[in-house]
């Protein structure tokens, strides 16, 4: 259910795989919004390694983003890496962790 709404209504290419281009995206390292995978650049990615915001995963890179941490905490972050493990950023909100490597291990 999770996948297909955030693959619904996408624009570009709901591509699935690696190193795709676009929105909606699922594999990694995908450039793009809502892209589901791991090492994505763009918004409202799903995985690790993100780069963006709205990311889900963890080591992310942008804003806004959801890890592995439970309840709300990552969520609405402004920097880069938030809510995860081995983040690189600051502001974090839900732990309200500012600085580098925020929230994890």
């Amino acid at each position: 259910t999770t996948l297909r709404s955030m693959l619904a209504g996408n624009l570009g290419l709901a591509n699935v795989g690696n190193f795709n281009t676009g929105f909606g995206n699922v594999g990694d390292v995908n450039l793009g919004a809502a892209n589901i995978g791991g090492h994505n650049l763009g918004l409202g990615n799903v995985g690790d390694g993100n780069l963006g915001l709205g990311n889900i995963g963890h080591g992310n890179l942008g804003f806004a983003n959801l890890g592995l941490t439970a309840g709300a905490a990552g969520v609405g972050n402004v920097g880069f890496g938030n809510a995860g493990i081995n983040n690189y950023g600051l502001a974090n909100m839900g732990v309200g962790n500012i600085g580098f490597a925020n929230t994890g291990t």
